[in-house]
């Protein structure tokens, strides 16, 4: 079975490109367009394996650090200019 990712990602075309490309390394993609929804989703059911977010979108500190209690991985993506930064907790 596919391992599970949440993108939450407030542009579209930005979300759509990043889902195409998870999707064709052999990922289930679900994604959220604001972060209320994003984290509704996240924690729905048995959620995402990986939520990948933008620290733009503004999540909860409080809200993240709660998945991640629950096994979940959290990944910040920050892209700027020609440097992107990717950080991870687990």
């Amino acid at each position: 079975m596919a391992e599970k990712i949440l993108l939450i990602e407030d542009e579209e075309k930005l979300a759509r490109m990043v889902e195409l490309e998870l999707k064709y390394e052999g990922y289930a993609v679900t994604k959220a367009y604001d972060g209320r929804s994003g984290l509704e989703q996240a924690v729905a059911g048995t959620g995402p394996d990986l939520l990948m977010h933008s620290p733009a979108m503004n999540l909860p500190l409080a809200a993240l650090r709660h998945l991640e209690c629950r096994g979940k991985n959290v990944v910040s993506v920050l892209s700027g200019g020609n440097m992107d930064v990717i950080t991870m907790s687990s």
